[in-house]
């Protein structure tokens, strides 16, 4: 499992999606965190959408917090724990059971 991790700046703008998304193409990570997104929940799903493959959370930029987002393959099971706008907390289901 990969896991990509990235404070990026200016989704607003088209290129920037499509450096993104060349680089989800490239990399292949199994989760990608966006820090400082600066979009909100809904405009960070309709860019989510644009990569196809993923489940994901969102959380709004107000204030001084700029917007997180989390996002997994869709075959990985995810559970949310609690979350706010400054972070995101989630548990990974890895099939073998409670770690010793």
């Amino acid at each position: 499992m990969s896991i990509l991790c990235v404070k990026y700046w200016g989704l607003a703008d088209p290129q920037a999606i499509n450096n993104l998304h060349a680089l989800l193409c490239r990399l292949k990570p199994s989760i990608v965190f966006l820090a400082a997104t600066e979009q909100t929940s809904y405009e960070m799903s309709h860019i989510k959408n644009k990569f196809g493959e993923f489940d994901g959370v969102y959380t709004d930029c107000h204030g001084q917090a700029s917007g997180l987002t989390l996002l997994w393959k869709k075959h990985i099971v995810v559970s949310l724990l609690p979350h706010s706008s400054h972070h995101i907390d989630i548990q990974i289901d890895d099939g073998l059971g409670p770690s010793p």
